[in-house]
């Protein structure tokens, strides 16, 4: 696992050096903050989905280089709520969540563009003895008036099953959708 990590690091270090070479002279280079939320997909109850959409959220900002493809690091504090298995209690348990994101914008027509995007996520229980764990995302989005920038993603969970499975059996096998919304600032 150390030596994926350290191979993503270097593969992501050239990549940003060769974004901010290339765009020296067109400043393709965009920042700013992100709020979203997370769901389980594997919640069906309304009253369950509720409560995530009241309790799971997540703040913090993103830097992007390039501009057809791009390369965007984010960093997020995120919070979850927790139900022990028999649904007694449930508490709030705080994250540090790093996505690194590589996109492609597929279409842009001036007033909105859409994009896909992919990516390995650094998730950490802040505060927790547990390590951090890597887990693969992947979605789209649109930048709004240039300046808006919205984004639908999955993030797969670490099993057996293949993404191919996962995609199929969206709703049912406990993996995460992500929410995000933002301002594009230059």
């Amino acid at each position: 696992m150390k030596a994926k990590t350290i191979m993503l690091i270097i593969v992501s270090a050239l990549f940003v050096s060769n974004s901010l070479r290339a765009e020296e002279k067109d400043k393709n280079v965009w920042y700013g903050p992100k709020i979203g939320l997370d769901l389980s997909t594997s919640t069906r109850n309304f009253d369950q989905i509720n409560s995530q959409l009241e309790t799971n959220y997540q703040i913090g900002g993103f830097l992007q280089f390039g501009k057809k493809l791009y390369f965007q690091p984010e960093a997020y504090f995120a919070t979850y709520k927790m139900r022990e298995p028999d649904g007694s209690n449930s508490s709030a348990i705080n994250f540090f969540k790093a996505p690194l994101m590589v996109g492609f914008k597929l279409l842009d027509i001036g007033l909105i563009s859409c994009h896909l995007s992919t990516g390995p996520t650094y998730t950490k229980e802040i505060g927790g003895t547990t390590e951090g764990s890597w887990r693969w995302e992947a979605g789209v989005g649109a930048n709004i008036l240039g300046f808006i920038t919205t984004d639908i993603r999955y993030t797969f969970k670490n099993n057996d099953q293949s993404g191919s499975e996962q995609m199929e059996y969206l709703i049912s096998n406990g993996g995460m959708v992500n929410l995000t919304v933002g301002l594009r600032l230059k």
